[in-house]
């Protein structure tokens, strides 16, 4: 069961830094609405090219952490990686769905 888990914590994360890639190197399909705005006539601030690949290659890595962590990859990792791997992926996620009290996560205004 854990592995199923994994392979389809592995298919999301990598679809989701495959979009990032895309949109790194020009794409502009889904880009529209995800950067928020304070009204509908203030244009987004869309980032860069290496912003965006810092988000899809951190992706990617967690992608193949779910891999690693089900044995399906064997690469052995630094102990505090296994130990505390899956606390860090959760808190970066919680932090991103809290927001920043302004656009983005529970706390937007």
């Amino acid at each position: 069961m854990a592995k199923i888990i994994a392979l389809v914590l592995f298919s999301i994360f990598l679809f989701l830094s495959l979009v990032h890639f895309y949109w790194a190197f020009g794409g502009k399909w889904g880009a529209e609405g995800v950067y928020p705005t304070p009204d509908a006539e203030t244009p987004p601030k869309n980032p860069g090219i290496v912003p965006t690949l810092i988000v899809a290659i951190g992706l990617f890595a967690f992608a193949v952490f779910y891999l690693i962590k089900v044995r399906i990859i064997l690469l052995e990792l630094p102990l505090w990686l296994q130990n505390y791997g899956l606390w860090v992926l959760t808190s970066i996620f919680a932090i991103r769905a809290i927001g920043d009290f302004k656009y983005l996560g529970f706390s937007k205004k």
